[in-house]
């Protein structure tokens, strides 16, 4: 079973992957400093990374499915489904890393990429 924890860079949610190679990657955001929690299932397999963008309203996952999922975050939580969907890689994603303006996203892949997407379109 894999896990990953980012906290968002304004520390309202304190985000974390789990799941099984082969299972359902599942995210839950933790509120920081409440209780309730929210959790959804973000993709078809295990999540390797997560980041949370400068700004703390968009959330990026990437998994074992090759797919990098791109979710809006409020103060309720994360909208059940992605905002932008990635799809150019050709083996699983491990990590995701935003640019310090938010407006790139550099995501690598077991497919020996470095890619880099704008934000705002994919």
């Amino acid at each position: 079973m894999f896990s990953r924890n980012c906290p968002d860079p304004d520390a309202h949610w304190l985000a974390v992957a789990h799941g099984e190679t082969g299972k359902r990657g599942v995210v839950t955001l933790h509120p920081i400093g409440k209780r309730a929690k929210v959790e959804f299932v973000a993709h078809k397999d295990a999540i390797h990374g997560l980041a949370f963008a400068p700004d703390g309203k968009t959330l990026a996952t990437a998994s074992y499915d090759r797919v990098v999922h791109l979710w809006d975050v409020d103060d309720e939580g994360a909208n059940p489904a992605p905002r932008l969907t990635l799809k150019d890689h050709s083996d699983a994603v491990y990590a995701v890393a935003f640019h310090p303006d938010g407006k790139l996203l550099a995501t690598a892949s077991a497919d020996r990429a470095v890619k880099v997407w704008e934000v705002a379109t994919g």
